[in-house]
């Protein structure tokens, strides 16, 4: 049976990063994708949310998962996202996430991570974030978690994870517990 693609989504603060990286310690050989490692050289080159940095960020996205698809089926990926319920977020997770589990026949675990709106708050000004180009205003965070649902908030198959008084590894073993336990 073929490795698991495993999709960590959530609102921007949430530890998606920091977990993802405790999980795969967890996973050995897994190959972790960050949804940084896609945005970063798109927002390097143009100012969030213009159309140049969106198409960049769609080209850089297209060609790491057509690469992702040659990786070996018995390595795990491990990917990270802050995608809402829009339709241009849904078409970007079921282009490349989905494409790539249907093209290389991979499970597809798909976990979303809840946190209180407050440690959600904290978390965001943490002196790390600045320096890697995240999101570090709280009122932009208030406004996108009253706003926006996280891509696939209210729809089967994805796995809530309430990650407010968890350390990264307690949540990464979390995840891991529900891929064993779904494997078995």
């Amino acid at each position: 049976m073929a490795a698991p693609v495993v999709h960590i989504n959530g609102h921007p603060g949430t530890g998606k990063l920091t977990i993802a990286r405790a999980l795969q310690n967890m996973m050995p050989g897994a190959r972790l994708l960050d949804n940084h490692a896609l945005l970063d050289p798109a927002l390097a080159l143009y100012d969030r949310g213009t159309p140049e940095m969106q198409a960049l960020r769609e080209d850089i996205r297209a060609v790491v998962f057509q690469a992702a698809k040659q990786v070996d089926p018995e390595v795990p990926i491990i990917l990270t996202d802050a995608l809402d319920d829009s339709d241009y977020a849904a078409a970007l997770f079921y282009t490349h996430v989905v494409g790539l589990t249907d093209t290389t026949k991979r499970p597809l675990f798909r976990f979303i991570l809840d946190i209180d709106e407050d440690e959600n708050i904290h978390r965001i000004q943490s002196p790390e974030r600045h320096n890697r180009r995240k999101l570090t205003d709280p009122h932009i965070l208030k406004d996108g978690r009253a706003n926006h649902r996280i891509l696939g908030t209210n729809e089967p198959g994805f796995v809530h994870i309430d990650v407010t008084d968890l350390s990264a590894d307690a949540a990464a073993s979390a995840l891991l517990g529900h891929l064993m336990r779904s494997a078995s």
